[in-house]
């Protein structure tokens, strides 16, 4: 299975090298994302503006963690089997072994596979927008944006992406 590791952009991110990295890929379903996690706010900012998605509300507003472990492979869905469902919905069915993305982790999916706003927007489970609202990524006029939803909205140009299964970077 082929992992990406956008070396472009990681260069324009000044992060270390990964080539020396060992990446253990389990035989899963999904698509193989190999995400940098930045380690705080301004991190993320640089990570946004450098993927050039506008944000749309105000930045402060969005809650999510930023993990310790700075790499990570996730085994992700495109979301395309969640178009038309609530969020809220979604993260009902959600098995004991899979989770919604983070804004991080929609933001390297995005990267890694842009086609998939030409099909639906990306709804961002993992992370919340205010005290409810859920965060999501979608392309208007060439131009991409993160904004927020409501949980319950149902929109045929939605979808939520799920993670599948992790698998560690030993950097």
């Amino acid at each position: 299975m082929e992992v990406s590791t956008y070396p472009k952009l990681l260069k324009r991110l000044r992060i270390d090298n990964i080539s020396t990295a060992t990446i253990t890929v389990p035989k899963t379903k999904g698509m193989a994302i190999l995400v940098y996690y930045p380690q705080n706010k301004k991190e993320l900012r640089n990570l946004i503006r450098l993927s050039k998605v506008k944000v749309a509300l105000d930045f402060n507003k969005y809650r999510f963690s930023l993990p310790k472990k700075r790499w990570k492979v996730i085994f992700v869905t495109s979301g395309s089997e969640n178009i038309g469902k609530s969020p809220s919905s979604v993260s009902k069915r959600l098995s004991a072994s899979q989770r919604g993305l983070t804004i991080v982790e929609g933001l390297w999916l995005y990267i890694a596979h842009p086609e998939i706003l030409k099909k639906h927007a990306i709804d961002i489970l993992g992370s919340k927008y205010g005290r409810e609202c859920v965060p999501t990524l979608f392309q208007w006029k060439n131009r991409v944006y993160l904004s927020a939803i409501c949980p319950d909205v149902r929109d045929k140009m939605c979808g939520a992406p799920v993670v599948l299964s992790e698998a560690e970077v030993q950097t």
